[in-house]
């Protein structure tokens, strides 16, 4: 990622204390700015669908 707001290595902290924790969170990383991308929304809408179905 190229997000010059948020460190990448944050997010990579995030996953590793999840991990800890017992949780497997599902991670991305974007080549991108901090911004959005139409990628990004349609795997965050693929995930929320895996919640409620």
């Amino acid at each position: 990622t190229h997000d010059d707001v948020v460190s990448p290595a944050l997010g990579e902290h995030a996953v590793e204390v999840l991990r800890q924790l017992g949780i497997e969170p599902e991670w991305h990383r974007y080549p991108l700015p901090h911004s959005v991308s139409l990628e990004e929304i349609a795997d965050i809408g693929r995930w929320l669908r895996t919640l409620v179905h």
